[in-house]
């Protein structure tokens, strides 16, 4: 039997879409790109892929890289 773990979710400030359809997700004065959330990968193939879930107030759901999430907290 295998132990389903939980993903992540953060909570950004603003998330924005610049020029070229990237999209940014801000905390305080530091940035770092987070991208749309695709139906085809299960929660568990995201954990695995070092992704997790995140929004800002009145935006949809989106995913971010844990390790670009943990570089904005060290900032």
């Amino acid at each position: 039997m295998t132990t389903q773990q939980q993903i992540n979710y953060y909570v950004f400030d603003r998330i924005e879409k610049d020029d070229l359809g990237c999209y940014w997700g801000h905390k305080g004065e530091s940035f770092c790109e987070v991208f749309p959330l695709s139906t085809e990968d299960t929660e568990d193939d995201l954990i695995v892929s070092g992704y997790a879930k995140c929004d800002a107030p009145g935006t949809a759901t989106f995913l971010v890289e844990e390790s670009s999430w943990k570089t904005l907290q060290d900032a």
